[in-house]
C-alpha cells in the first residue's frame, strides 16, 4: 500500500499549524485568513441573532486557535474539514444559548436568598407573573425593614439558629429575637 504524498498546499498549511502550535500569533493569523471564505459562508448561512460579524471573527479566531492545539494530523482528517466541524458545533451553541436567553424571564433572573423563593419558584400553581409579583412585593418589605431586621431576617431565612444569627450580627440574642419579631410583624402587614 502506497504511503499518502501531501500536497504542496497541505505542507504549507501543516507548517503554519505547527508554528501556530508553537505559539507563533503571525502564522496563526496568516492561517486564519486563509479560512475567511469559510468563516464568511457559515456566518451568512447561520444567521443568529446579536452576533454580528466582529464578533463571529473574534469566536472564530478563538476556534481555530483551539483546533490548531488539538489537532493531530495522525487522525487522517485534513484541517479544513476538523475546523469547518469545530466552527459549526460553535455555531451551533451560540444558537442554543440564544434560544435558551429568549426562554427566561429577565425579571426572573436573581439571586435567591429567602426559601419562600424558592418555593414561590417550585409551585405549579403560580403564574409567572404571580411570582414577579410576589418578588416585587417581597422587595418593598425588605426596603421598609430597618438594617438589623432585614439582615436577621435573611439570615434566619438560609437556616441559620437564634446563635449563629447573633455571632454574625454581632450581637446578643435578644436583640436578634427582637428584630425577627418587628420583620415578621411587618411582612404580615404588607403581605396580609
Amino acid at each position: 500500500m502506497e504511503a499518502y504524498q501531501l500536497s504542496d498546499e497541505e505542507r504549507v498549511e501543516l507548517a503554519l499549524i505547527n508554528g501556530a502550535t508553537k505559539g507563533d500569533n503571525e502564522t496563526l493569523g496568516e492561517l486564519f485568513d486563509r479560512y475567511q471564505p469559510l468563516v464568511r459562508r457559515l456566518w451568512l448561512n447561520y444567521s443568529i441573532a446579536n452576533l454580528d460579524r466582529q464578533d463571529w471573527q473574534q469566536e472564530a479566531f478563538l476556534v481555530l486557535d483551539r483546533a490548531v492545539h488539538n489537532y493531530r494530523q495522525e487522525q487522517r482528517t485534513r484541517f479544513c474539514w476538523y475546523y469547518r466541524q469545530l466552527l459549526t458545533n460553535r455555531l451551533r451553541d451560540l444558537y442554543r444559548q440564544t434560544r435558551a436567553e429568549k426562554r427566561i424571564p429577565a425579571q426572573l433572573v436573581q439571586d435567591l436568598n429567602a426559601e419562600n423563593d424558592v418555593t414561590m419558584i417550585q409551585d405549579p400553581v403560580l403564574t409567572p407573573e404571580q411570582i414577579v409579583m410576589w418578588r416585587a412585593s417581597y422587595q418593598e418589605f425588605l426596603a421598609q425593614c430597618s438594617a438589623n431586621e432585614r439582615e436577621a431576617y435573611l439570615l434566619e431565612s438560609e437556616g441559620r439558629d437564634l446563635t449563629e444569627i447573633a455571632q454574625v450580627m454581632g450581637c446578643s440574642e435578644r436583640k436578634v429575637k427582637n428584630a425577627l419579631h418587628r420583620a415578621r410583624a411587618k411582612l404580615k402587614k404588607h403581605l396580609g
